[in-house]
């Protein structure tokens, strides 16, 4: 009689995603990557204006003088 245990039963799905779950994934990845890049690129455009705000207060400050 056959048995109903789901023993084994991962043997018979697929290993491969599909193209379609595959460019997802792929899409996924991408959005992933480009987020920390846009994170990273802000964290350094702040950076940049506080450089930027620090250098003018030393502008004006000399200036001053």
């Amino acid at each position: 009689s056959p048995s109903l245990s789901a023993d084994g039963s991962l043997d018979f799905c697929p290993r491969y995603l599909s193209s379609k779950e595959s460019k997802a994934a792929s899409a996924a990845s991408f959005a992933a990557t480009a987020a920390a890049c846009a994170v990273a690129a802000s964290d350094a455009l702040v950076e940049a204006s506080e450089a930027f705000v620090v250098a003018m207060t030393f502008c004006a400050v000399a200036n001053a003088t």
